[in-house]
């Protein structure tokens, strides 16, 4: 009895693992089961939103191109203005002194080429030359000494309260113009005796020495003169720039003039809100930008008492450059700042400030052939796909349309209804594998 109970045991044992066996012999004939996908056919709209801040017109630095104090303020905050207006005045009268000494540096100048002229005319030899240069030295050198003395006298007057600013000031502007003057005659008469006993050390006759000599000079005050008009001219710019003027019509929203003495080049002095047709602002990522165009429609949404509102409107104004600034996550990122114009013919609340979501469409495709984004895998530089064919895992090369953050647009390489591995991330997933849906 006991016998026959371990048989029958044994024969069921025996069964199990049999069918065990064939199970596994089954499915590794079959291979590995994969998850999969079929390619359908149909539409694929992506978007793209980002916050975006109205703003009725844009702000403009103006800022100064001259270093001086400030004379006057023409305007105030809030006051409109007209591009032209007078906004600040700056004072000229340092760059205006300066204008007066090399213009006298120039007459100086002008003088010394007319007599250069007139002494190789009527034949008069360098060392005549040089004689009168020295004279003009010593005459110069005289001023420079008397307006140097006036200059030290009025100082411990001035600073006794015993003149005035603007007597001060005239009498430093005098000693500027006279030392300036009395450098430029020693300057010259150094150089001039100087290239003279070069010319006499070459041995040269007389007829040949003067005509070097007098062309010598001409060459260095001709250029001296050119020298003396671009810088005069430079000065009479930053003279113009002292009147510092609004390049745009707006309002006045900003003005740190007011609250200052004196400006540097390139400090501001007023900021505009210039006039323009109201814009919705928003800045996008880099990598969403190439998919924007002036003129595409935007979806603008707008949140008011836990109720959402839509309205439609255009993008007007793509920026050239991007910006960088900071992510949420603390990380760096690049912005384009894409203007959007809300069409007409809408009854939408607008203030300035008011912030809105800008819907961007970055695709929209119709009767497209469209995969998961985890089917396609990049092998060798060429996007690809896992498909099974006669049980086996195969590799498809296709072309990409268009890639989502979870979809993807494919124009060659499949067909409606073909399925591919949508794991293809496993490493357990390879060409040649046995494999089945």
């Amino acid at each position: 009895m006991k016998k026959n109970k371990f048989k029958f045991l044994f024969i069921i044992l025996a069964v199990v693992i049999i069918i065990i066996l064939s199970v596994q012999i089954t499915a590794n004939m079959k291979g590995i089961q994969v998850s999969s996908a079929a390619v359908i056919r149909g539409e694929l709209l992506d978007v793209y939103t980002e916050e975006g801040i109205y703003k009725m017109g844009t702000e403009y630095q103006v800022v100064s191109k001259v270093t001086g104090p400030v004379a006057s303020v023409e305007v105030r905050e809030n006051m409109e203005v007209k591009k032209g207006d007078l906004l600040v005045v700056i004072d000229d009268r340092d760059l205006t002194y300066e204008k007066e000494l090399h213009q006298s540096t120039l007459s100086g100048y002008q003088a010394q080429l007319e007599q250069s002229n007139i002494n190789q005319i009527m034949a008069s030899s360098p060392q005549e030359y040089l004689d009168q240069v020295n004279r003009d030295l010593a005459s110069n050198r005289s001023q420079y000494q008397v307006a140097q003395t006036l200059v030290n006298g009025m100082r411990s007057l001035y600073q006794g309260g015993n003149v005035s600013t603007v007597e001060w000031e005239q009498a430093q502007a005098d000693f500027k113009k006279a030392e300036t003057a009395y450098n430029s005659a020693k300057d010259r008469f150094e150089e001039s005796q100087k290239f003279l006993e070069s010319l006499v050390q070459e041995g040269i006759d007389k007829e040949t020495l003067n005509t070097r000599f007098y062309e010598s000079m001409r060459g260095q005050l001709q250029a001296l003169i050119k020298t003396e008009e671009t810088y005069i001219s430079k000065l009479e710019d930053q003279i113009e720039d002292c009147k510092v003027v609004a390049e745009c019509d707006g309002s006045i929203i900003s003005l740190p003039a007011q609250d200052m003495s004196m400006f540097q080049s390139g400090q501001v002095v007023a900021v505009i809100n210039a006039t323009q047709e109201p814009m919705i602002e928003a800045d996008v990522l880099t990598n969403v930008e190439p998919y924007l165009q002036v003129g595409s429609e935007v979806v603008i949404i707008q949140k008011l008492r836990n109720q959402e509102y839509e309205y439609s409107g255009t993008i007007s104004e793509i920026y050239d450059f991007a910006v960088q600034g900071t992510s949420a996550l603390g990380l760096n990122e690049y912005r384009v700042r894409v203007k959007v114009k809300v069409n007409p013919g809408q009854e939408i609340r607008l203030k300035s400030g008011y912030s809105f979501n800008l819907q961007f469409t970055l695709y929209k495709g119709a009767d497209e052939l469209i995969v998961p984004v985890n089917a396609v895998f990049q092998a060798d530089g060429q996007d690809s796909v896992f498909v099974v064919e006669d049980g086996q895992v195969t590799k498809k090369a296709v072309s990409i349309g268009y890639r989502s953050s979870s979809q993807v647009v494919v124009t060659a390489g499949l067909e409606e209804d073909d399925k591919v591995i949508t794991n293809v991330d496993s490493e357990d997933i390879y060409e040649g594998l046995k494999a089945h849906y």
